[in-house]
């Protein structure tokens, strides 16, 4: 098929100027028509050679971003785990020292309030209200213990 494309070319070229083509014998001309073949086949071989390389390496390109692109995607993604890890923890933090404060506050007021009774009372005669007290003394301590140990273990210490 291309054979006949390339002798029909050249067929117009010699209807077109029989000149050209004169004094070349039918050996000749197919030997010429093989020529022009020859090269045209070479050419587009070579431009389909080129066109194939370059979309070879265009394609290592286009791998080389990508696996650079999961790369980064995985970096992102292992460093927002990681804010989120620490957001927690500042969570965390911020609500111990809520609980740190609010709890000692609340046990420092309940034993100065105890050793003032105690001292109110201790000049009371009959004593039974301070020995009352003194063994209620120990009272405050205990949700230090339970909030200092885990939910369960708070069941066995009380």
């Amino acid at each position: 098929m291309l054979y006949s494309a390339i002798g029909l070319c050249l067929a117009d070229v010699y209807w077109a100027n029989p000149a050209l083509l004169r004094g070349w014998s039918g050996v000749g001309l197919l030997a010429l028509i093989g020529a022009f073949c020859l090269v045209f086949q070479v050419l587009v071989f070579l431009g389909l050679f080129i066109s194939f390389a370059a979309l070879a390496r265009q394609r290592f390109a286009l791998l080389a971003v990508v696996g650079a692109l999961r790369r980064a995607k995985a970096e992102l993604e292992a460093s927002a785990a990681q804010v989120e890890e620490l957001a927690a923890l500042r969570e965390r933090a911020r609500l111990a020292r809520e609980m740190h404060d609010s709890l000692g506050h609340a046990l420092v007021l309940v034993n100065v309030k105890l050793e003032a009774a105690e001292r109110l009372y201790t000049r009371d005669a009959a004593g039974g209200a301070a020995r009352s007290l003194r063994q209620r003394r120990p009272m405050p301590r205990r949700p230090v213990i339970t909030a200092t140990t885990t939910p369960g273990q708070a069941s066995t210490r009380r």
